[in-house]
């Protein structure tokens, strides 16, 4: 099965994006989940992939807050509700897989994040929905987090434009490949 991030061609109307996707032969997308970067509606996207019978491998959280995630405040609470909230879509439109953002390395994980970490395990667990941590700038978080939890639910999602801007050196595939 081969999928691909739905994400190009930002004018194009999803109905036609998604019929060109098919058409150049892909099987399944990957879909940004939020209305943020010009999105909008972005929750019928699921019903317009399956009208083009393409699977969707994962949705993508939304980003630019997960610094706060280890916050106690209501920014930390709101990042935690919106991964909950996610969760919960990937089990109500039946994608089975959530990639999210762990903070950046200037905002290390603390014992606040580790615990909504958790807690976003076991929502995941009991709904049945994989959660993926996508590397950016934030190795040690994903280190802290993997060593923190083994849940056959947290895994890893690996991106190589992330990887060779950020940590060209450090070989994230060897530390991180069996969570993939």
């Amino acid at each position: 099965m081969i999928t691909i991030f739905d994400w190009f061609g930002y004018e194009l109307p999803t109905k036609r994006r998604y019929s060109l996707i098919k058409e150049a032969g892909f099987d399944g997308v990957l879909m940004w989940w939020s209305s943020g970067f010009g999105r909008g509606a972005y929750r019928h996207a699921p019903e317009i992939a399956r009208q083009n019978d393409l699977f969707i491998e994962n949705i993508h959280g939304p980003v630019m807050n997960q610094n706060a995630l280890g916050l106690n405040t209501l920014e930390g609470q709101d990042v935690y509700t919106s991964y909950i909230k996610c969760i919960e879509d990937c089990a109500d439109y039946s994608i089975p897989t959530l990639v999210l953002h762990l903070p950046n390395d200037d905002h290390s994980i603390n014992p606040i994040g580790l615990d909504r970490v958790s807690r976003i395990t076991e929502m995941a667990e009991k709904r049945n929905v994989n959660i993926a941590f996508e590397n950016l700038r934030n190795l040690s978080n994903l280190r802290a987090v993997f060593s923190h939890n083994d849940s056959a639910k947290l895994g890893f999602c690996y991106d190589s434009g992330h990887h060779q801007r950020h940590y060209e050196d450090v070989s994230i595939l060897d530390e991180f490949g069996e969570r993939l």
